[in-house]
Formats: structure tokens, sequence, C-alpha cells
């Protein structure tokens, strides 16, 4: 349903009126101009509080009613002190004239006194976190009228917290972000895991070209010196090499097997799929056909 069926007696300005800044979209870093303004706040009388944005420098600039002139109340750069602004996300003005403004990448409110120089810290301010005494990348904040209770909403941690003095919150809505945490876990689990296999195969190469290293070696040497000594007539020579190339033939077949003892001595998840293979299917599936033969015996 539209604003119009709804109220049929609404009327849209069908222009706006420019009451701070260029009327024709002119930037500018001066008492008439904004360069890129990212918050508005009216206070008492109808004052206009802009917090204004150029090239790492902030400013709130103050406009009285009917004035195109704005004062600057708040001059900060952009760091992490408690007289500078990171990321600027939100204003706020309560009863008495003071600014609170929402650090998004300080993770933290900040509360300036007018006249003040520097903000006081009154939420967060511990560093990026999930811990009800810190934030991570809040985006909005409400203060209460009277009571000056810090509402944030708390972008990345999936909740709101109210903050009543500068120490701690108090989680009023959400419970944390539990599929983006579990999404965390596993992305971190996943790196581990094929960490974990990364080392299984390396260790099984390894070894398995110490073994080829191990089996096949004695068979070169002897067959070269059988080369180098050639048809020996002495009854001893031939059988000792006779013996020994028995013994090097042994080796030489066992290399073909070794594999899979070194896989299963090497990798766990080889271990673990031989035995589902051979008593998780094979045998589940012998034992049960077992069962059904003897049912079918006729007594």
């Amino acid at each position: 349903m539209s604003a119009l069926s709804n109220c049929s007696t609404t009327v849209w300005a069908s222009n706006a009126t420019t009451i701070v800044g260029s009327p024709t979209g002119i930037a500018g870093f001066n008492s008439t101009l904004l360069n890129g303004p990212l918050g508005i706040a009216v206070g008492t009388n109808d004052s206009i509080f802009v917090m204004d944005y150029s090239a790492s420098y902030y400013r709130m600039q103050l406009f009285y009613p009917g004035s195109q002139s704005g004062i600057t109340i708040i001059n900060a750069t952009g760091g992490t002190g408690l007289n500078q602004i990171s990321s600027f996300a939100a204003l706020n003005i309560d009863v008495s004239g003071n600014i609170y403004i929402l650090d998004r990448l300080n993770y933290c409110v900040t509360k300036w006194a007018p006249g003040a120089s520097t903000g006081i810290l009154v939420a967060g301010g511990n560093g990026q976190g999930s811990s009800l005494n810190q934030l991570d990348s809040p985006y909005d904040f409400f203060v209460e009228p009277n009571t000056s209770y810090i509402w944030i909403v708390d972008y990345n941690n999936c909740r709101v917290v109210k903050w009543m003095n500068s120490s701690t919150g108090v989680l009023v809505a959400g419970a944390g972000c539990a599929y983006r945490n579990l999404q965390h876990i596993s992305h971190r689990a996943i790196p581990l895991v094929r960490r974990e296999l990364d080392k299984q195969l390396t260790t099984m190469i390894l070894a398995e070209a110490l073994s080829e290293v191990i089996f096949v070696t004695p068979t070169c040497i002897l067959n070269l010196i059988n080369y180098l000594i050639g048809n020996s007539s002495d009854p001893f020579t031939v059988a000792l090499i006779s013996f020994f190339r028995n013994l090097t033939g042994i080796f030489y077949y066992i290399h073909f097997v070794s594999p899979f003892y070194i896989y299963f001595c090497a990798s766990k998840r080889f271990r673990q799929q031989l035995i589902y293979v051979l008593f998780k299917v094979h045998y589940n599936r012998w034992r049960h056909q077992r069962v059904v033969d003897v049912a079918n015996i006729d007594i």
C-alpha cells in the first residue's frame, strides 16, 4: 500500500530546500560548504550538527537556524586517539549539547562535551571482540534522553547491547552470530585438516622413496658386482652370488607391496578407511549373508 493511498491528504514537496551546503552540489571544506557529509543530528532550537570528512580529517559543523555558515566545533584527524576518529558511523546529541560519536573501526563511542577538544570514552574501547565489554563493527546507536544509556547495534556480533556505564554492556537483543561463528570455525578447521593430510602425504612419499632405495639398491649392487667379476668358475663364489641373488630378489619383490604397509603405518585416514571397508562393509555383509543362509535351511 502506497503512502498516498494510506493517507489521501498527503502532500509531497516537489523540490527540496537546501539548508546547509551548496544548492548545486559543489564540494568544499570551508564554513559554507561540505566536502563529504557522513551524519546529521538536530539539536535544541533546530540547530543542525553535520559530521563532514575530507582526506583523513573529520570536522563537526554546527549550523544555527537560518544560517548557512557553519561553525567548526570538533576538528579531528583520523586515528585511534580519543581526540581522533577512525571510521565515523553515527552521531547523537543529548539535551545538554554533548555530542556522541560512534567510531566503527575504533569499536567505541566517545562523548564530546561542548567546547572540548577531545572525547571521553563512554562505550567500548577494549578492542575488537565479542565480549560484552567489546564491540565489532558497530553501525548505529541511540542515546536515551533522560538516562544517557547507550544502545548500540553491534553488527558483526549480531546483537544489540545497552551500555549503562563505560565498563561493559548488557545484551538486550540477539544471541551472537551462531551461523557466522560456526562458519568461521569450519573455515579455520579446514586448513588444519588439510595441513594434517599434507603431513601424512609427505610422510608417505618420503617413506616410499626410502623403501625404494632400501629394497632396490641391493639388487643393483649385486648386478654390478656380477658384471665386474664375470662368470666365475669358483664354486664358493658362484654359491655366494646365488645366495645373494635370491636374497636381493626377495627384497626386490617385497618393495612392490611395501606401499600398502607404508600407507597403513603413516596415514591415519588410510587405516580408518581400510578398517571401514573390511569390517563395516564386507564383514557385516558376510555376516548378514550367513544369517540369511541359516534362516533358509530347512529343518
